[in-house]
């Protein structure tokens, strides 16, 4: 039987049909995955040193208030930056020199965490003396001597700095002593804004709602 050509190449076309063929490698399947909720707390700014709740253009301290602790803004003239929550913040930028706001009423006790922060008004800074004091507090609370009390919190979390309180006919900050881990950090209380003149309270200077140990007394 002679050799053909043609019987071979059929042959070596059918073995290459039957080789196995290579296994791809693993099949990728991307996938998205959703990140947690990471929103800013709002920060209100005040603007105005009225005591007021009124569409003006300005941002009163007591319109700030009540915005965080309703969770909204409580009107058009409040837009807060970032969205409510448990960690806002009111700051201040109302003008040069101090600001003085007399309050003509007592103002809502803070019910949610928040920190009043003084120290972002213009040319405010905190302490930073080894020895003595030499804070720059621009922004006053004034009772006028016809207010009770200064500022009031009933909740955890909140925190006070950088503000001076004076002319309250009681206290100038009641604490209930059923919240946790709130701050009262670099204010004058019961002095003006230069912290070397007295203008005192009436009450506590830090009263804590509930108990019978006070955290500071002006007088």
């Amino acid at each position: 039987m002679g050799f053909s050509l043609r019987r071979w190449l059929a042959r070596f076309a059918d073995r290459r049909q039957k080789r196995p063929r290579p296994r791809k490698g693993p099949t990728c399947h991307p996938a998205i995955e959703i990140l947690e909720d990471r929103a800013v707390p709002a920060t209100i700014t005040v603007s105005s040193t009225a005591d007021t709740v009124a569409l003006d253009g300005k941002v009163t301290l007591r319109e700030a208030i009540q915005s965080i602790n309703a969770g909204n803004n409580v009107n058009a003239d409040v837009v807060a930056v970032g969205a409510y929550g448990t960690a806002d913040t009111i700051n201040f930028n109302i003008g040069a020199g101090v600001q003085t706001i007399t309050l003509t009423k007592n103002l809502d006790a803070l019910t949610k965490p928040v920190t009043i922060n003084g120290y972002t008004e213009a040319d405010a800074t905190p302490n930073n003396a080894a020895v003595g004091d030499n804070a720059v507090l621009q922004v006053v609370l004034n009772g006028n001597n016809a207010v009770a009390t200064g500022l009031t919190i009933q909740t955890s979390n909140a925190a006070v700095k950088g503000l001076v309180l004076n002319n309250f006919t009681r206290d100038a900050i009641e604490i209930d002593i059923t919240g946790t881990n709130n701050q009262v950090q670099g204010n004058f209380i019961g002095t003006d804004s230069t912290g070397k003149v007295k203008q005192a309270n009436g009450g506590e200077g830090v009263y804590l709602e509930g108990s019978t140990s006070y955290g500071a007394r002006t007088t």
